[in-house]
């Protein structure tokens, strides 16, 4: 998560990734995917893994990623991203994991396809949160049909994370 509200804790959230998963978790032959999202979704990290020089490489880049946090919290666009990059990259032979990390609720842009908001939107200022709409929940099923573990990690006391991982089937 990469929206304006990740601000003030993003560096520990990098921090976090660097440290218990790239370094503690990943091995050489791993491929590891970092997808920002925010309004709209970006691909920061795209690699597989080929020594342990390059895991302390790449934990360094995902601790040290150029990014201000800023914009929405558009969960379905960040799906739709990964999606279209585990559909490239998956390898059966190696544990197919998806991680999500949030501090916020569904609150996609007006323009997004996965705006659903729950409460009347006068168009004006700041749009309503969203609800999970059906192509959010097609998104949903395309994840779980491709048989990815899915973790999802909510920051804070006020997220959809719970919400997201029951409609995913997740951890």
């Amino acid at each position: 998560d990469e929206s304006g509200s990740m601000k003030p804790i993003f560096s520990k959230v990098t921090a976090f990734v660097a440290e218990a998963l790239v370094r503690d978790y990943l091995e050489p032959g791993d491929y590891l995917c970092v997808i920002g999202f925010s309004s709209e979704a970006r691909i920061r990290v795209s690699q597989r893994l080929s020594s342990e020089a390059e895991k302390e490489n790449l934990s360094e880049l995902v601790r040290t990623l150029n990014v201000v946090p800023q914009g929405y919290t558009d969960l379905g666009r960040s799906l739709e991203e990964a999606l279209k990059q585990l559909d490239r990259l998956s390898d059966p032979s190696h544990q197919q994991v998806a991680l999500i990390l949030t501090d916020g609720v569904n609150h996609p842009p007006r323009e997004s396809a996965y705006f659903a908001p729950v409460a009347r939107d006068t168009g004006k200022g700041l749009p309503p949160t969203s609800d999970f709409n059906d192509r959010f929940l097609s998104q949903v099923k395309n994840l779980k049909d491709a048989g990815f573990r899915t973790h999802v990690v909510g920051i804070g006391k006020v997220t959809d994370a719970r919400k997201l991982g029951e409609a995913l089937g997740a951890e």
